[in-house]
């Protein structure tokens, strides 16, 4: 017997915010939504000024910083 083909469907992050907003921030509400002590720590800052630099002029992938 013949089986038939399927289609196989990756949805991206806006997918998961679609679905659930308030469980997946997209990537400018999780960087607003993360307390002083971590934004105001000196080697996060490091690092989102290196991935910024790296990513030209888009917006961080979350999933580089964490």
């Amino acid at each position: 017997m013949k089986q038939k083909p399927r289609i196989v469907v990756f949805a991206g992050a806006g997918a998961s915010k679609a679905v659930a907003p308030e469980k997946y921030p997209t990537t400018v509400e999780f960087f607003d939504d993360l307390p002083e002590e971590i934004t105001s720590n000196k080697l996060f800052q490091q690092v989102v000024e290196f991935l910024k630099e790296d990513s030209g002029k888009g917006p961080i992938d979350i999933e580089l910083l964490c």
